[in-house]
């Protein structure tokens, strides 16, 4: 007998795999889950142990496909995933090196496991996408060659951080220019940022 796959979500971003049959899934859900059910994706049980993972990974793209355009302001952007040195106790990346779980389609292969600094991490431009005064869709990351950092060093508003791509002439031509005089103009300080803890540019 065939059964249905579906993934469950929690508040925390963490998801879980099950596979049973349909009008059992409703069992499997707990307050604040989500449930999603993968259209198409019928399986044999048991399932033969080295067939789990390319499930479970078909099960997190189509989760992410559903949730992206709701949740994920970014875009096809990807900046912070190559530019940006990203460490933690599992995971260490380099600066300026594309990720190896940056999706050609957009977004994070590895979304619900992504290390806590890529979980934490929201650029200057993402974070004003949910204000009234959202900056410009020119100055989105992959488009001007920079991202900025905002409320650093403990002076929120204050100070903000620019991070350029490996083009770092890229700070010099509009509308990046345009941004970093505008925000000086109104009394915050600028930090170019060529490198990183560790590395040498």
């Amino acid at each position: 007998m065939l059964s249905d796959v579906a993934g469950i979500t929690d508040k925390n971003g963490g998801f879980r795999v099950v596979v049973t049959e349909r009008h059992r899934f409703k069992y499997h859900v707990g307050p604040g889950e989500r449930l999603f059910v993968v259209p198409g994706l019928k399986v044999q049980e048991p399932i033969p142990f080295e067939e789990i993972r390319p499930i479970v990974i078909q099960v997190e793209e189509y989760i992410t496909s559903r949730l992206a355009p709701r949740t994920n302001a970014c875009g096809g952007c990807q900046q912070c995933c190559i530019t940006y040195a990203i460490k933690s106790d599992t995971f260490n990346k380099a600066s300026h090196t594309k990720c190896h779980n940056c999706s050609d389609k957009g977004g994070c292969r590895a979304y619900f496991y992504r290390p806590t600094p890529c979980r934490e991490f929201q650029c200057l431009w993402l974070k004003s996408q949910k204000t009234n005064h959202p900056m410009s869709a020119e100055l989105r990351p992959d488009r001007c060659g920079v991202f900025f950092v905002g409320d650093v060093l403990g002076e929120p508003g204050s100070v903000f951080e620019v991070h350029p791509s490996l083009d770092t002439d890229a700070v010099n031509r509009d509308p990046v220019r345009g941004f970093i005089e505008k925000e000086q103009a109104e009394g915050r300080k600028a930090y170019l940022v060529t490198g990183y803890e560790g590395e040498t540019m």
